[in-house]
């Protein structure tokens, strides 16, 4: 089994890897906690987020937060529709829509935010934020 595990991590792309859940890493009520510190202005509680949603290319996301928002989850772009920790843009509405968001979420909820890079992450890689 363990084998065979190998293998496929070996075939599959690291962002292909099925993650777990934040919920499932350190639990629902530690989540929203570390949300509303980080949209309050905690930015180690943003990196922190950064880390459980991020967990197989943590430096990778925390670069592109640092330069996207500063770790700020309600940074926005006064030229472009950017929005959020990672800097989400009105294309990626729909996406957001489909996960059963708001676009308001996605400009003021760090797990939002981080939920939608995640998934255009696992769908995209490095590509929406080069």
């Amino acid at each position: 089994m363990v084998a065979l595990m190998a293998l496929m991590l070996s075939i599959v792309a690291p962002h292909q890897v099925p993650q777990p859940t934040p919920e499932q890493i350190i639990g629902a009520a530690v989540l929203v906690d570390l949300d509303q510190r980080a949209i309050a202005g905690d930015t180690n509680a943003a990196q922190v987020l950064i880390n459980v949603v991020f967990p197989d290319d943590r430096a990778w996301a925390l670069k592109v937060a640092k330069r996207e928002s500063g770790f700020r989850c309600t940074a926005r772009n006064p030229h472009s529709s950017a929005s959020g920790l990672f800097q989400l843009m009105a294309i990626h509405e729909p996406r957001a829509a489909r996960m059963g968001y708001e676009w308001q979420d996605i400009k003021t909820s760090c797990l939002a935010n981080l939920d939608v890079a995640r998934a255009l992450y696992d769908e995209q890689g490095h590509t929406p934020w080069n």
